[in-house]
């Protein structure tokens, strides 16, 4: 009944009579817009309504003339093209409000979806054909959800791709949810919503001005009443009447002077939630003065008190310190003895991330209260009224408050970083997180593992990167797995003309065709016949091979799919590349690779032998190999994680076990790098820095999550084929180039029909172990 005639009765009622109230107002704005800037009052766009069909939208004009034909049709808070005015009516949604007419002429609904442009309604059709069976309205639960939206827009560079992707998929699942959920009492609840949550979440936004009036007028409030109080006490709450002939004239003075001096002592800039012993005793201070200046006037000018007990000011003096300290207090009371306050937090660095921080919190954006400030350049000093101390007293600030948590600031190394982390362990202090406010981030993010132990060269050339890659046709294997997806996507970044990803796992092809793209080919490099034809009708410029199995137990329990997809697999890659002259194949290797004690890494090494030996004619052909990268999907770094998530046990397989880390992009832009300097023949080496003890890894997770002392760490033995560490040179013998993350290793000749011959005898051997001993002779299979 109400959604087919009592929603429409409700429409026309409203906003007749929200046009006839507001008139005035209405009025005033639209005089304003004409005054401020050249243009019409209102702003008239297409939209689609009911059934698809559509009608003209009004709104107030916020914006320059002309402004969908010189932008976008999303508008950030950062639009250039809004106006003054523009600014603040949309930041209070009155440009809205002309849209009651459209509920009048029967267009729009108080409450519905809201109506988009025909553009992004035709991607969305099939969604659109349920949220459109209804009027679009003023306001419903995604307006309110999106109250934010330009403001959210702002963090992105596409805002448009942005929109699309990130909002607009969200505000359609909540019209959904608005349809199947239609009634009186709902709309009523959504506009009560609109009117008053949404504006006054603009509206109590705490600001420098909002403070300083709300304090101004609680000490005009505050002084009359203990003025009084004070004439109570001291006539036993009978005053005499002609005793308070003067109260007003004193009230008035003494205001006078405490405003004067508090703004002079920039009381009125303290945060409610941050007034300090410091500030109270300005506070004491400034009360004193003014009372005495008080005084001062009362002996110069008798007669204008007259009668006046100057006993009643020295109690008045008190009350009013008492009163005012309570109220000054008072917020900060509340917050540290709720049950759900913030968590107190220490910052390390006065910094502007320590300032965004600290305003974050103050508009209640993360759920931290930060007590001080670590900073020993910078100490004695305060960020928004949050004090800065010496190191010297970080021991001392945490036990006094019973912090847990610990807020990173500035820039640090990972060195740096892992001594600070201990440091704070040792006193209690497990949450650490690391302040984030950029252009693209903003918040507070956990400290990983990866903060800690990675590697970040420091002679990263993007745009050598960017030379190599740019407008290239560019062919990758294994791009679903994780090295080949951080390839991919690092080739989008950079500017791939065409991407094409080989994948055999469709879930992980599917994956990353969500996110980047890219032409998906679901096939094995095994394949030899398709992989030809691929390679022949795409002709890519570049081919990145990153196919592989990896994981070395799985390969020494399958030994033969081992060898078929490392090394057939990768000859495959190599003899298609050649025949089709592909200018540049760059092969992923590995560490593994160097006197190889497993399977995987002495398939891994005749890959390394076939095409550093095999004539390569038109092709440049090139190899990286690299150590272990974290966060890969054969890393111990995820596995540890979930281990200590389920409680422990942590497993190690020895407690003097090493391997080399460094992170995905950092590896993956390394090797591009290397390949772009590349002139064919060359197997590059990564500095992959120190190699960190697996045993200490886990020590220092655990010790992130808090689990010190509760989860244990167990060493199994050493798995079958597993080194206690890895190389990545055979010999000593290595030539540097002009980056000192890369190194170019020598290569072993190798005659590649004696090759290939011994790779088909590998093939046919039962004892696979011999034939790979037989090729690569450093081979020491430790089963």
């Amino acid at each position: 009944m109400y959604k087919s005639f009592g929603k429409r009765f409700f429409d026309f009622i409203a906003s007749l009579i929200g046009l006839i109230v507001l008139s005035p107002f209405l009025f005033i704005i639209a005089i304003w817009i004409k005054l401020s800037s050249k243009g019409p009052i209102f702003y008239v766009q297409k939209r689609v309504g009911k059934n698809f069909k559509e009608f003209n939208l009004y709104k107030f004009r916020s914006m320059i003339i002309d402004a969908d034909k010189k932008g976008l049709l999303v508008t950030s808070g950062d639009d250039p093209r809004v106006t003054k005015v523009g600014r603040f009516i949309r930041k209070y949604k009155i440009d809205e409000l002309p849209q009651l007419f459209n509920v009048l002429k029967g267009d729009m609904s108080l409450v519905g979806p809201r109506p988009e442009v025909k553009k992004y309604v035709d991607l969305k059709r099939d969604d659109y054909k349920k949220i459109l069976s209804i009027k679009p309205g003023i306001t419903d639960n995604a307006a309110i959800e999106f109250v934010n939206e330009e403001d959210l827009l702002k963090q992105f560079e596409d805002k448009e791709k942005a929109y699309l992707k990130e909002i607009l998929p969200k505000k359609i699942e909540l019209y959904k949810q608005y349809i199947n959920n239609i009634s009186f009492k709902n709309d009523i609840k959504l506009i009560l919503d609109t009117v008053g949550i949404a504006q006054l979440k603009y509206i109590l936004k705490p600001t420098h001005l909002k403070r300083k009036i709300f304090f101004i007028l609680s000490d005009a409030i505050f002084t009359p009443l203990t003025l009084y109080f004070a004439f109570l006490l001291r006539f036993n709450f009978e005053p005499p009447q002609d005793h308070l002939n003067s109260f007003w004239f004193v009230v008035s003075l003494l205001l006078i002077f405490k405003v004067s001096i508090f703004h002079y002592f920039k009381l009125y800039k303290v945060s409610w939630r941050f007034f300090s012993l410091q500030d109270e005793k300005k506070l004491l201070i400034g009360h004193i003065i003014a009372y005495v200046l008080v005084y001062l006037v009362y002996f110069i000018k008798p007669e204008w008190f007259n009668p006046f007990p100057r006993s009643v000011l020295l109690i008045d003096l008190f009350l009013s310190i008492v009163f005012l300290t309570l109220l000054r207090f008072l917020k900060r009371a509340i917050l540290e003895n709720s049950k759900n306050r913030e968590q107190p937090a220490i910052i390390f660095g006065a910094s502007t991330q320590a300032y965004n921080t600290i305003r974050s919190f103050l508009h209640n954006e993360i759920n931290i209260y930060p007590i001080a400030i670590i900073d020993d350049e910078k100490k004695g000093t305060f960020i928004l009224n949050v004090d800065v101390f010496g190191s010297d007293n970080l021991e001392n600030i945490v036990k006094k408050h019973n912090i847990k948590t610990a807020v990173i600031a500035k820039d640090m190394s990972r060195k740096e970083l892992r001594v600070l982390s201990e440091k704070l362990s040792k006193i209690g202090v497990y949450n650490i997180k690391i302040a984030q406010y950029f252009k693209d981030e903003s918040g507070l993010k956990d400290i990983s593992i990866e903060d800690l132990l990675a590697r970040e060269p420091k002679d990263l050339d993007t745009k050598v990167i960017a030379n190599f890659i740019k407008d290239k046709k560019v062919l990758v294997t294994g791009g679903g797995g994780s090295i080949g997806s951080e390839i991919v996507r690092q080739c989008s970044k950079f500017g791939a003309k065409e991407l094409i990803v080989v994948e055999a796992s469709e879930y992980n092809l599917y994956k990353i065709a969500e996110e980047v793209n890219i032409e998906p080919c679901l096939m094995s490099i095994v394949d030899r016949e398709k992989l030809f034809k691929l390679f022949k009708d795409k002709k890519p410029d570049i081919i990145i091979h990153a196919a592989a199995y990896k994981h070395v137990p799985l390969c020494e329990k399958n030994i033969e799919a081992a060898i078929e997809n490392n090394i057939i697999g990768t000859m495959n890659v190599v003899d298609a590349s050649i025949e089709t002259e592909v200018k540049k194949l760059v092969i992923i290797s590995t560490d593994k690779a160097v006197r190889p004690t497993n399977v995987m890494g002495a398939t891994k090494r005749v890959t390394e032998l076939y095409e550093g030996n095999v004539d390569s004619k038109n092709t440049e052909i090139v190899a990286v190999r690299f150590g272990n990268v974290l966060g890969s999907s054969g890393s111990v770094i995820p596995k540890f994680k979930e281990q200590i998530e389920k409680g422990g046990p942590v497993t190690v397989t020895h407690p003097d076990i090493t391997r080399y880390f460094m992170l995905i992009p950092e590896a993956c832009q390394l090797v591009l790098q290397a390949a772009a300097i590349a002139k064919g023949g060359e197997l590059f080496i990564l500095d992959m820095g120190e190699p960190v003890k697996i045993a200490g890894l886990a020590k220092t997770m655990i010790r992130l999550y808090g689990k010190e002392g509760e989860i244990e760490i167990v060493y199994t033995g050493l798995r079958a084929g597993e080194k206690l560490y890895e190389e990545l040179l055979i010999n000593d013998s290595e030539q540097k180039t002009k980056y000192s993350s890369i190194l170019v290793a020598k290569r072993t000749k190798y005659p590649i029909e004696k090759l290939r011959v011994d790779i088909q005898n590998l093939l046919e051997a039962k004892d696979k172990i011999a034939a790979l001993q037989k090729i690569v002779p450093e081979f020491e299979h430790k089963a």
